[in-house]
């Protein structure tokens, strides 16, 4: 099959979740035999050549777009402008390369994308990992203009993805819910290796040997939970003193706070922070940890209170794929990615001192860890892996052309 993956608010190879999930899925639907043509948000020119990348025995075709694509956040005149480029753009391309399907990457889209299906007739899938509205718009008076906006596109979809089923149900509030597919997030088998040489010279770059090791990975946002697990580590130092809380990833800002939290409660030279890495890099810093965590805080991000905690985080699949045992909090779907006392612990969001205690039971009990890390890494193999993800997809794509 040839299908146009449409990701304008994504840049191409950008080291975040978003990316890593489009690039993941059109790799192995490249690699199970079908030709990829994805649009990414642009790096100065207006259509940029395009990239072929060798994977396996498919083709996977670049194109990055650098011209106005919403309207939301630019002027009227340009968004006059870009649309009807982009719809030259697109049609040009699905007519050149006779593709089959368009399958769109949900944020704020101009409708070029589904315009375009509707006008060719060939199917159109969306592919929504987040609301959205109730996010950019938090409390606005113009959320209702947007709602129903969301709502004529979500109609106007053949198909639409999800990757949680709390997601799915947010969703099916603008559409009939038959039509949603729950299609997980994972890890790719095949790819996703720690490098033994590496986490060798990590431990000795960041003085880690003899060390038990508790793992953060993320952004730093502030709902992701960092500033909890820091108040988290007074408590667990109290009993293992040569406990390090290591921290991966992160922005300057989110790092320069971690750190003046640290040095509040005294205990800096605890925690350590690397800062962005590579992508390659995080299966070697799992592999070093002991134990993982995923201290996400709903107070911290109202619209996850609200709605439901309607995310599928990579990093759970990415922890447990390693044999890591996982804490984290008992929201939306985690309970069922990291059952408690079988995968790991979960904790109550924003509790600090039950976050400590789940830590403390892992460090003191390697066995424990040994089980629910190995429990967890079957789990993965099982249920939530990209080639699971792509497979999926296939199907549906199958389903829909079938029906036209």
């Amino acid at each position: 099959m040839k299908i146009c993956y449409l990701a304008f608010s994504e840049k191409f190879l950008a080291p975040d979740g978003g990316f890593r999930h489009i690039y993941s899925v059109c790799s192995q639907l490249t690699k199970q035999g079908d030709e990829i043509h994805l649009f990414t948000k642009g790096l100065g020119k207006n259509i940029q050549n395009k990239r072929v990348l060798s994977i396996s025995d498919g083709r996977f075709y670049v194109y990055q777009v650098d011209f106005p694509i919403s309207p939301f956040f630019i002027g009227i005149l340009s968004f006059l402008k870009g649309f009807p480029r982009l719809v030259i753009t697109l049609i040009k391309t699905i007519k050149q390369e006779k593709i089959e399907i368009i399958h769109q990457r949900f944020w704020i889209p101009i409708g070029a994308g589904i315009f375009v299906a509707k006008l060719l007739g060939i199917p159109y899938i969306l592919d929504v990992n987040a609301p959205f509205v109730e996010e950019v718009f938090y409390k606005k008076r113009v959320s209702w203009l947007y709602k129903l906006w969301r709502k004529a596109v979500f109609k106007a979809a053949d198909a639409i993805i999800t990757t949680t089923t709390v997601l799915r149900n947010i969703v099916a509030r603008d559409t009939k819910k038959e039509k949603i597919l729950v299609v997980r997030q994972g890890v790719d088998l095949n790819t996703f290796k720690s490098n033994p040489s590496l986490e060798k010279k990590l431990k000795e770059k960041y003085k880690l040997d003899s060390k038990l090791i508790i793992l953060f990975v993320g952004a730093f946002r502030p709902w992701q939970g960092v500033a909890d697990l820091i108040k988290t580590s007074p408590y667990v130092l109290e009993q293992f003193p040569n406990a390090r809380f290591l921290f991966v990833g992160g922005t300057k800002k989110g790092i320069a706070f971690a750190k003046q939290l640290g040095t509040s409660l005294k205990i800096d030279s605890s925690l350590v922070f690397t800062g962005p890495v590579n992508f390659s890099e995080i299966p070697s810093y799992i592999a070093l940890s002991d134990v993982t965590v995923a201290p996400f805080n709903l107070e911290d991000y109202p619209p996850l209170k609200e709605l439901g905690f309607w995310w599928g985080p990579i990093k759970i699949f990415e922890y447990a794929y390693l044999g890591k045992p996982i804490v984290t909090i008992g929201a939306g779907e985690l309970p069922f990615y990291v059952p408690n006392n079988v995968a790991g612990l979960l904790y109550r969001s924003g509790n600090v001192q039950e976050l400590a205690e789940k830590i403390k039971m892992l460090l003191r009990d390697v066995n424990l860890r040994n089980v629910l890390g190995t429990t967890g890494k079957q789990r993965v193999e099982r249920n939530f892996t990209w080639q699971r993800a792509a497979q999926l997809t296939r199907t549906l794509y199958h389903t829909l052309l079938h029906k036209k």
